[in-house]
């Protein structure tokens, strides 16, 4: 018999972002808005930042709902690969800030 050996699995890698905290918490500023329906999705929502910076968030979606085009702030932590052209954020805690 020939075995097989399969390839180890990636881990999840962080962005390199200036507002992660010591804690591997990130934070970050932006407005929220409806991603839309795609399937097999994780996010329900995006946070766009001040710099036009895009984020997909991961969270519930009727908080998300209610914060929709709001300022907001979130506090969550990057669930992407680091190679993703957009980062998603599972949300530990998200504050309306308009």
């Amino acid at each position: 018999r020939k075995e097989i050996t399969l390839p180890k699995k990636q881990e999840v890698g962080e962005l390199p972002v200036k507002d992660i905290q010591s804690s591997g918490l990130l934070v970050i500023e932006g407005t929220v808005s409806p991603y839309g329906v795609v399937l097999w999705r994780k996010a329900t929502h995006k946070l766009v930042t001040s710099d036009n910076k895009i984020y997909f968030l991961k969270g519930n979606r009727k908080s998300l709902d209610s914060l929709n085009y709001h300022q907001v702030k979130v506090t969550g932590k990057l669930i992407s690969p680091a190679a993703s052209k957009y980062p998603i954020i599972q949300i530990n805690i998200i504050e309306a800030l308009s």
